[in-house]
């Protein structure tokens, strides 16, 4: 009798040993997919944070050039 009831407890605790492994994958798979989806996340922001960078330099340079462009206008209509 003690046998059998050693015997029932052991398959009782694989049971739920089993059934926790099972959570724990599913748990480690649904943290996969999330991990995917956020390194997705995270390249497309940097990469549209580096196309707003290369646009902020742009609108950099033409704020540049329009102010030397202005200088020099204003430079011409003294010199006239």
């Amino acid at each position: 009798m003690k046998l059998e009831t050693e015997l029932a407890n052991a398959v009782d605790r694989l049971q739920l040993e089993e059934s926790t492994g099972n959570t724990l994958k599913m748990t480690v798979e649904e943290l996969e997919d999330l991990l995917q989806q956020k390194s997705a996340e995270l390249i497309t922001a940097a990469q549209e944070r580096q196309r707003c960078t290369a646009e902020m330099q742009k609108m950099k340079e033409l704020k540049y050039d329009l102010e030397t462009k202005l200088d020099e206008l204003y430079i011409e209509s003294f010199a006239e």
